[in-house]
C-alpha cells in the first residue's frame, strides 16, 4: 500500500508525500527501501541524504548501477516510471559512486 502511494506521489512531484510513504516502508533496511528514499532525496535536491541513500542501496545490490536498465522495468512496468525513477536516482549521484 505504502509502496503504490510512493509511486503515485512521486510521478506526480510530490516529493515531500512520497518521502513520507518511503520512510515507513517496512522492512526499513532493504533494497528498495533505498532506491525510493535515493530517487525522491534526489527530486529533493537533498544530495548528502540522496548520497548516503545510494551508497546503502549499493551496499545490498552492488550490481544495481550497472544493471538498473535491467531490473528497473521488471517492478515499475511503464517506461515513464522507470525514467521518472532513474531521474531521481541520476540526481542523488548514482553514476557518480563508486
Amino acid at each position: 500500500h505504502r509502496i503504490a502511494s510512493f509511486v503515485v506521489h512521486y510521478l506526480n512531484g510530490e516529493y515531500e508525500l512520497a518521502l513520507s510513504c518511503a520512510k515507513h516502508i517496512t522492512p526499513n533496511n532493504d533494497f528498495w527501501t533505498h532506491l525510493m528514499r535515493a530517487a525522491v532525496y534526489g527530486q529533493l535536491r537533498d544530495f548528502p541524504t540522496a548520497k548516503k541513500e545510494v551508497k546503502e542501496l549499493l551496499s545490498l545490490w552492488p550490481a544495481f548501477k550497472e544493471h538498473n536498465y535491467l531490473i528497473l522495468p521488471r517492478f515499475f512496468f511503464r517506461e515513464g516510471t522507470v525514467k521518472k525513477i532513474m531521474e531521481g536516482l541520476e540526481l542523488a549521484g548514482l553514476n557518480h559512486i563508486d
